[in-house]
């Protein structure tokens, strides 16, 4: 027969063992878990690089509006903030280039903050 203090270190071994199996499938779940934030921290920046790629084509698509600040000094003024609104293509242009803006502020800010995790 076993004498006590061998029962004891039996008890501590089995605990410790099952402490370290405990241990090895946290780190596992932690692996996993990094390994998913990276992957989700990749996508979010190859979709932050196609929204602006997407915002430079919108912006450079539209028609400028006045000729400048030559035109914005000369009367150009009354035309930018006056009644006329915009139709067709350009308002569709215009609703876009607001819709990919938000779109990439808004992923930047996601992606800043998995990369800061």
């Amino acid at each position: 027969m076993y004498s006590l203090p061998c029962y004891a270190t039996i008890i501590m071994l089995f605990l410790g063992l099952v402490s370290i199996t405990r241990d090895k499938a946290a780190t596992r779940t932690n692996l996993l878990l990094v390994q998913e934030v990276e992957l989700l921290a990749i996508t979010f920046k190859i979709l932050l690089i196609i929204f602006a790629l997407a915002l430079i084509s919108v912006v450079l698509l539209q028609k400028g509006k006045s000729a400048g600040l030559s035109g914005a000094i000369s009367g150009g003024a009354e035309h930018l903030f006056g009644k006329t609104k915009a139709r067709g293509l350009d308002l569709f242009l215009q609703r876009l280039t607001i819709a990919v803006a938000a779109g990439f502020f808004i992923t930047a800010l996601i992606v800043a903050y998995l990369v800061k995790v």
